[in-house]
Order: C-alpha cells, then structure tokens, then sequence
C-alpha cells in the first residue's frame, strides 16, 4: 500500500479559510443578536419601569400641588369671606338704624301734619 498523501494548494486553503470566516462570522452574528435582542428586551423593561414610576411621582407631586394650591385659596378666600360678612351685617345694622329713623321722622311729620289739619282755620 502506498501512502497516497493529498496535497492542498494554497489557494484551496485560502478558499477554505474564507468559506469557515463566513460561517463563524454568520453563527456569531446570530449567537450575538440573540444576546443581543434578550438584552435589549431586559433594558427596556428595566427603562419602562423606571418611566412609569417617575411618571406616577410626577403625577402624585402635582396632585399634591394642586391640593395645596386649592387649599391655599379657600382659605384666602374665607379670610375675604368673613371680613365681607362682618362688613355686610355692619351695613344691615346701619340700614335697620336709618329705618328706625326714618319711620320715627315719619311719625313725627304725620304728628305735625294732623294737628296742623286739625286746627281751625285762623280767622
């Protein structure tokens, strides 16, 4: 038996080295977008989590601004509201005050008018 040796030339290994580069290339390209993808899917949930909880802080701090600026003007306006009220009922009694007057001047004048009328004519 002879020793029947086969020879590869060059460009056969060279062919050879670029068939195996490319299917490496394509098996880690595929290996590293699955990687990649899981990755990529476990960032953005971390993210969307994140967002979401800012988001509802940011919701709760301006549910809280608005329940202090509501409460804020209420009692500003109550404050407004109670001095008004006192100025209101100052004007009522001023306004019961000039009717006892002017009922007791109307009295007084209707007094004045029957005794005029009831007098005799001057001769």
């Amino acid at each position: 038996m002879a020793d029947e040796r086969q020879f590869v030339t060059k460009a056969e290994l060279r062919e050879e080295l670029k068939l195996f580069k490319a299917e490496l290339k394509a098996e880690l390209k595929a290996e590293f977008k699955a990687e990649w993808t899981a990755d990529l899917a476990a960032t953005e949930q971390r993210l969307e989590g994140r967002m979401d909880t800012l988001e509802q802080r940011m919701i709760d701090t301006v549910r809280e601004m608005l329940h202090d600026t509501e409460t804020r003007l209420l009692k500003a306006f109550y404050g407004w509201a109670d001095g008004a009220n006192q100025h209101f009922k100052q004007i009522d009694s001023n306004e019961a005050s000039l009717n006892t007057r002017v009922t007791s001047l109307e009295n007084r004048l209707f007094e004045v008018e029957k005794r005029l009328l009831n007098q005799p004519p001057a001769a």
